[in-house]
């Protein structure tokens, strides 16, 4: 008795043992299978994100092919990708910026990224688009310059309006100058924010000398601290009605 019992425990153990080796297996492959899952869930967040993320992104090889292109960008110029993809960079460019690309592949191989440049691209319908271009260089093992990885944000609005601000400043600048009368814009504080020529050409001073100065040092005392109690931008900030001075009395 004492042998068979010996052999019944023997033959459970094997058993036992034979099945805590299959659950082993079979926990490692679920653990697998879960493991290539998430893979796969971050595969398709990352690829979703390139694809439809508000970023516009493009890739270039070392000859200036475009290697990849996500929707955001081919959106922006108008394209589809597949008019995009494999097409030489350059096609899509402005002559100005045509100029400057071979400039840019240098300064990449050199530096390995590029900050804040701007591309003027043509859109598919004509239009000129000023994007400001951001990117790093790929290389290989071997220290070869594989791609070009570049992100885009479209300032063409951004640029119109300093343009315009810089164009109304001018042209209001002449009107400012064309008054024979001297005048000065002033801040709380009575500094010369604009003064006109006709300031200039009166007090004999340079406009470095009287931009950011106290408008009393220059029509009263450079030495004074304070302005005078006869200062009519003084009364005028006091008593908010115009004011008049005669500065032939100064």
């Amino acid at each position: 008795m004492k042998k068979k019992d010996s052999y019944n425990s023997s033959d459970t153990n094997a058993k036992l043992r034979k099945r805590i080796l299959q659950l082993e297996s079979e926990l490692s492959e679920l653990k697998n299978i879960a493991f290539h899952s998430a893979d796969k869930t971050k595969d398709v967040s990352y690829t979703h994100l390139f694809e439809h993320g508000p970023i516009a992104y493009l890739s270039l090889s070392p000859e200036g092919i475009i290697l990849n292109v996500n929707s955001c960008m081919s959106d922006l110029l108008g394209y589809s990708k597949q008019e995009m993809l494999q097409k030489s960079f350059v096609s899509f460019l402005t002559e100005s910026s045509k100029a400057h690309l071979k400039a840019c592949f240098l300064n990449f191989q050199k530096e390995k990224t590029i900050a804040s440049s701007i591309v003027e691209f043509i859109t598919k319908d004509g239009r000129i688009l000023q994007l400001l271009r951001n990117g790093k260089a790929e290389f290989s093992k071997t220290g070869e310059f594989v791609a070009t990885h570049c992100v885009y944000t479209d300032i063409t609005e951004q640029i119109a309006l300093q343009t315009n601000i810089i164009q109304t400043r001018y042209e209001w600048q002449i009107v400012f100058d064309s008054i024979s009368l001297p005048i000065m814009i002033l801040d709380p504080d009575q500094l010369v924010l604009y003064a006109n020529k006709a300031v200039i050409d009166f007090t004999g001073l340079a406009e470095d000398k009287i931009i950011g100065e106290h408008c009393y040092k220059i029509f009263h005392n450079s030495s004074c601290n304070y302005p005078p109690q006869n200062c009519p931008a003084k009364k005028l900030l006091e008593t908010q009605s115009i004011e008049q001075h005669d500065t032939r009395n100064v």
